[in-house]
């Protein structure tokens, strides 16, 4: 079984960050004593709202013991996709070629997106393949000048 989340978690012009936190692990609490009462252990939850996602998963892992914390999820990967756009610019790399950055932190709150750990995704060329598979023993370069001179 499977659960989105697509509450609405926007922060409200006159709340504060504690007010705002406050709110959310409110709802979350309360939305994870229902899971406790109704849920099946295996229920897998994903947050893919607007707001502080990772709190919200972070309370939910908390308040949530019914279900096994690897099945609740916190979907981020979009935080990353302006820095791709950007970094594709820079270094003239299409962006299908590059793989999404780490996000880090609370997203919505205080997050940071590791534009040093972008993985460029490539074609590697491996001419002596066969070398490092082969189950033989591959003899040196100066070895194999040893047994052809006898």
């Amino acid at each position: 079984m499977l659960q989105h989340l697509f509450l609405r978690f926007h922060r409200n012009q006159t709340e504060t960050r504690d007010m705002w936190t406050k709110r959310c692990s409110t709802r979350i609490n309360a939305m994870a004593g229902i899971i406790n009462i109704n849920a099946k252990r295996a229920l897998r939850v994903i947050f893919c709202n607007e707001g502080p996602i990772c709190f919200m998963a972070t309370c939910m892992m908390e308040y949530c013991t019914v279900l096994i914390p690897s099945n609740i999820v916190a979907l981020t990967a979009d935080r990353g996709l302006s820095v791709i756009s950007a970094v594709s610019e820079k270094t003239g790399v299409p962006v299908p070629k590059i793989g999404s950055p780490p996000v880090w932190g609370f997203v919505g709150c205080n997050e940071y997106v590791d534009e040093s750990s972008i993985i460029f995704k490539a074609h590697i060329l491996k001419p002596y393949k066969s070398a490092c598979t082969t189950s033989t023993v591959m003899l040196s370069p100066r070895s194999f000048s040893k047994n052809t001179d006898q």
